[in-house]
């Protein structure tokens, strides 16, 4: 779990690293109550296409389904960091270190 911080608007947000087992189980809800409407239209709309193209409606849904369980987390990183965010470093982290 990464924390970051906006200078500008003082706003805090953490964000989880690796696979997204919210995406994976929830698939675009986590987004919308995340703020991340513009991954939450993405999904939404991909889903959406690929089950009125019936060749490609299952298949490719698991497909989408998989490929954003694996990348979601490091997508919203990225966004914060976009968005004027930037990591802090925790007393964990900086304990963590101290020992290695």
């Amino acid at each position: 779990m990464k924390t970051f911080k906006n200078k500008l608007t003082n706003q805090t947000r953490t964000a989880p690293t690796g696979f997204s087992f919210t995406t994976f189980f929830f698939m675009p809800i986590p987004q919308l109550l995340k703020g991340d409407f513009k991954t939450f239209l993405v999904m939404l709309v991909i889903a959406i296409s690929l089950f009125v193209i019936p060749v490609l409606g299952v298949i490719g849904f698991i497909v989408m389904w998989l490929y954003y369980s694996f990348t979601y987390n490091d997508t919203y990183v990225i966004s914060l960091m976009n968005d004027g965010f930037t990591e802090v470093q925790d007393d964990y982290s900086n304990r963590k270190a101290k020992r290695e």
